[in-house]
């Protein structure tokens, strides 16, 4: 299997993946014999690892267990990765329960770590302990999408759009935290300052993927 997503790690030596396990002998065989009947649970899930890039070594990590990951974020800085895990690969958890977590990708050990209502959720870092999380309100695919943070100290995600009446829909990671906001037919963008949201400016239609960087360039 091929890798899904790929992200440079700070110390510019190393890059993080996500890859499913390649076939077993067994799944060969049945590929082989066209013995390939739909049975519940026989998935792969893709795996957090850690490429180095001097050396070509690609270490699988323990930390997620045997749970799909489904995103990774690395910090800014150091060797932390804000990785959202799902129970399995398909497709129905992006409105069932998830996990958020903090892998420590030196000590294969998880940091921090928040329960999310449902799995379709985009991260972003805010701060050297502090993420910004956009994700469904409630589970269920039914809810809308709010803006969330979260501290290491912090047992759970904390709401900071729930006066909100429109409805944000895209975040840019890669730089400060910067939303696209739904309101009617049109959108606004605007950015995190502190527990509010600050227009910056209005958009017509909608608008689905942001990006944004560190240094404003």
């Amino acid at each position: 299997p091929g890798v899904a997503a790929y992200a440079p790690l700070a110390d510019g030596a190393r890059v993080v993946l996500l890859s499913a396990d390649p076939p077993s002998e067994d799944d060969e065989r049945r590929e082989e014999e066209r013995d390939d009947p739909n049975v519940y649970g026989d998935w792969k899930p893709q795996r957090l690892r850690l490429l180095e890039l001097e050396t070509k070594a690609v270490r699988t990590l323990a930390a997620p267990g045997e749970r799909h990951v489904r995103s990774v974020v690395p910090a800014p800085l150091g060797s932390l990765a804000a990785v959202v895990l799902w129970e399995t690969p398909e497709l129905d958890n992006v409105a069932l329960a998830a996990e958020l977590v903090v892998v420590d990708l030196d000590a294969d050990s998880i940091a921090a770590r928040w329960p999310l209502a449902a799995g379709e959720a985009t991260v972003g870092w805010t701060g050297e302990r502090q993420l910004c999380v956009l994700a469904p309100v409630e589970g269920g695919g039914q809810a809308g999408f709010g803006v969330f943070l979260a501290g290491f100290d912090d047992a759970e995600l904390r709401l900071v759009t729930g006066g909100l009446a429109a409805d944000p829909i895209a975040l840019a990671v890669d730089g400060a935290p910067v939303f696209a906001v739904a309101e009617g037919l049109d959108c606004y963008l605007a950015r995190l300052e502190g527990d509010e949201l600050r227009r910056l400016g209005r958009h017509p239609g909608s608008m689905f993927q942001l990006g944004a960087s560190r240094d404003g360039g």
